[in-house]
């Protein structure tokens, strides 16, 4: 496996400074969900994870609009991924109930199965046309051969395993915004139309 990405570092850099100054700030007092400082982590956090999702998907999949190395976008998805969930943490004033509870517990199950892929994704062997060993590597000797066949199956297995993560990460996250948009849409109606 390679090293963790450029991204795992500064990622790391950023919950540091920003763990430090949550901590700063809660000295005086710990900011609540419907404070100032609490609705500017909530949004700053949700920004940051709509971003992570629609901006990714639009360079994968959208004509016209695939600038940039698909491994920038994937640095910065990840970056967008740990650091927006972490502001919305920090936003909940570590209150888990209703609504923002079980949005909470699918934001954990969502991170984690992003670190999960990230992990499967670095340990892959890539090439120009994604995961795959090319044919012309399959030249050579008898016990060349052994071995690239046996590297081409675990490829594959690899790629059938990073397909099935897929397939459960996608449908978390479409989740994960259904909730997000309820609990907005119920903190705006109690917060303003209520009163």
């Amino acid at each position: 496996m390679r090293w963790p990405g450029f991204e795992l570092v500064l990622t790391i850099a950023a919950l540091a400074g920003i763990t430090a100054g949550y901590w700063w700030l809660a000295r005086l007092a710990v900011p609540r969900p419907n404070s100032a400082i609490g609705y500017a982590l909530g949004i700053t956090g949700f920004a940051m994870m709509l971003g992570t999702e629609t901006l990714y998907s639009l360079r994968k999949r959208a004509k016209g609009l695939q600038f940039g190395p698909m491994n920038a976008w994937l640095q910065v998805h990840t970056f967008l991924g740990i650091v927006g969930p972490y502001l919305v943490l920090l936003h909940s004033g570590w209150r888990f109930h209703g609504l923002a509870g079980y949005a909470a517990a699918v934001l954990g199950v969502v991170v984690l199965s992003g670190l999960v892929g990230r992990y499967l994704f670095a340990s892959a062997p890539h090439y120009l046309d994604g995961i795959e060993t090319p044919a012309g590597r399959l030249d050579g000797n008898a016990a060349d051969r052994k071995r690239m066949k046996q590297e081409i199956r675990s490829q594959e297995r690899a790629r059938r395993l990073f397909a099935l993560w897929h397939v459960c990460h996608i449908p978390l996250s479409a989740g994960l915004f259904v909730l997000a948009a309820a609990h907005i849409g119920g903190a705006v109606y109690y917060a303003i139309l209520a009163r």
